[in-house]
């Protein structure tokens, strides 16, 4: 029976990542081969900047700290698999929407726990090879490997999960147990969302100032770790020096833990995955009847569920999230930056609008709130297209909520950065023009590839929002609508006036927004339309 059910499980993950429609048995091959190239740039873009940060490290290798190198890899590996799972735990062990289909069968909890934890360890893998790669390939390439260390440094990614999984699964049960209580448990989730997105970005925005700290203080940091992280302290000295009675010490912290845990969760996993409280009654009262215009009562109800949903939420507003960032970073840096744009063009105030708008372009390109959102209708498809509304203002409700929730900060962070940067009117305008125009073409992109690529089948709306073919070619279309004409101007079109350029791509996105708006409410109509859930 666990078997089975672990069969379910890994052909579940494998029918999220090629299947679109219930009635495809999988993708098309050209699919899958679209599908496979984007995932290997994804890839190769995380392998080579773990890679250059481990580079930063070499020097450590030479000298007493070589510990810190190991030490720091399964550290960042640790919080970087645990900040990818931790809501993926909570929705695959506890929200899930076969969990009382699955109950309700004679197949005993534990084991429907267990399998689930299975392929969540196998999700850990996939996180911890990102940070484990690329420092054991600069670790062998550094000239201060050993076959000792090497070996350890495998084993320690075997084991190292475990230590994920747990604290992973601990969180998650927590964090099941305060949302059956609260009423609000989405606003709680994003905000924690918020402040792991934001603890990374100022991690690695301060890197440097961290290893120079490091290698001036490096005993009284040595002994910091040892008594405050000591998994990751016997890690490193196990692969450093190697220490077998360190590595035994940190083989016993990973797997230790896993055991009472899994008992915890087992006992507990029925109490909690069939415990709905905090949905407060209301008490009927008589007042007037307010009434909406029908594309008003569209984007309330879209808006409605986009709140409800903190997966969807945070993976779908990450270009905002920058957005916000990016002027504090211009701010902080300005000094620093002013110099560099008389070398882009000869008007650097121009120069500096020209950068704005890039970087909100690019910002814009990973909002992808359209994109699955006609695959989250699931079985309710079928409501949505009962309603006695034209099929032209439900898709076009669905546009305008990406609009009205991102442009606003999309157009503060550019005003405010190109205060800041003293850029010029001209340039001013045009990034607060484009930022605009590519919201726009994103969000009707978006929705137009959902409607030719849906997927129906899924257990939780995260498989939707995280595994989604749609979602993967809209945020990489945006961003290849971006590379490619800058590439284009610096290879081919130097002889252009930079501003002239820029405008004349502002242009050709107000074109493509026009083009995709009549596709959509013509093609884009009929395949809703023709939509089985």
């Amino acid at each position: 029976m666990l078997k089975a059910l672990i069969r379910v499980r890994f052909a579940s993950l494998f029918s999220s990542m090629f299947r679109t429609k219930k009635t495809e048995t999988t993708m098309s091959t050209g699919k899958k081969v679209l599908f496979g190239i984007l995932w290997l740039y994804v890839i190769a873009v995380l392998l080579f900047v773990f890679g250059a940060l481990f580079l930063a490290f070499t020097p450590m290798l030479s000298t007493e700290m070589s510990w810190f190198y190991f030490a720091f890899a399964g550290l960042a590996a640790f919080c970087f698999s645990f900040i990818g799972s931790i809501f993926v735990t909570q929705s695959q062990l506890f929200d899930a929407t076969d969990n009382e289909l699955l109950l309700s069968m004679p197949i005993p909890s534990y084991y429907i726990l267990l399998s689930r934890m299975l392929l969540l360890l196998i999700l850990n893998y996939v996180y911890e090879a990102l940070i484990f790669a690329p420092a054991l390939f600069v670790y062998m390439v550094s000239g201060y490997s050993t076959i000792t260390g090497v070996l350890l440094l495998l084993v320690s990614y075997l084991i190292l999960p475990l230590l994920t999984l747990s604290l992973s699964c601990l969180c998650g049960w927590l964090l099941a147990i305060i949302s059956s209580r609260l009423r609000h448990k989405n606003i709680i989730q994003v905000i924690l969302m918020l402040v792991f997105f934001l603890a990374y970005f100022y991690f690695f925005q301060n890197i440097s100032d961290y290893l120079s700290s490091l290698l001036e203080n490096g005993a009284e940091i040595a002994e910091a770790i040892r008594r405050a992280l000591p998994p990751f302290y016997y890690m490193g000295d196990a692969i450093a020096n190697g220490n077998l009675l360190s590595f035994l010490w940190f083989f016993l912290f990973c797997l230790v833990p896993i055991i009472p845990i899994y008992w915890l969760l087992s006992h507990f996993f029925i109490r909690i995955t069939t415990t709905h409280k905090g949905q407060k009654k209301v008490a009927y009262r008589r007042k007037q009847l307010r009434v909406n215009t029908p594309m008003r009562a569209l984007i309330s109800r879209e808006l409605r569920f986009f709140l409800s949903l903190p997966m969807y939420m945070m993976n779908s507003l990450v270009g905002v999230m920058f957005a916000i960032l990016v002027p504090i970073f211009l701010i902080t840096q300005r000094d620093s930056l002013l110099p560099l744009f008389s070398l882009i063009g000869p008007s650097a105030a121009d120069s500096a609008g020209i950068l704005i708008a890039i970087a909100m372009v690019f910002c814009a390109s990973t909002n992808i709130i359209t994109s699955p959102s006609i695959s989250l209708e699931g079985n309710r498809l079928w409501l949505l297209r009962s309603l006695p509304i034209p099929s032209q203002k439900i898709l076009l409700a669905k546009v305008a909520l990406h609009c009205i929730i991102c442009i606003p900060f999309l157009l503060i962070s550019t005003l405010v950065g190109c205060i800041a940067l003293h850029a010029s009117l001209l340039s001013t305008l045009l990034a607060l023009l484009f930022s605009s125009a590519m919201t726009v073409l994103i969000a009707l992109l978006g929705l137009i590839i959902n409607l030719h690529m849906p997927k129906f089948d899924w257990i939780n709306e995260t498989t939707c929002v995280k595994q989604s073919g749609s979602v993967m070619l809209t945020m990489f279309g945006g961003m290849g609508i971006l590379v490619v004409p800058v590439l284009l101007y610096i290879f081919v079109l130097r002889f252009l006036p930079l501003m002239a350029y820029a405008y004349l791509c502002l242009l050709l996105c107000v074109i493509g927004c026009v083009l995709a708006y009549l596709y959509l409410i013509r093609k884009g109509v009929a395949l809703f339309e023709n939509l089985q859930s």
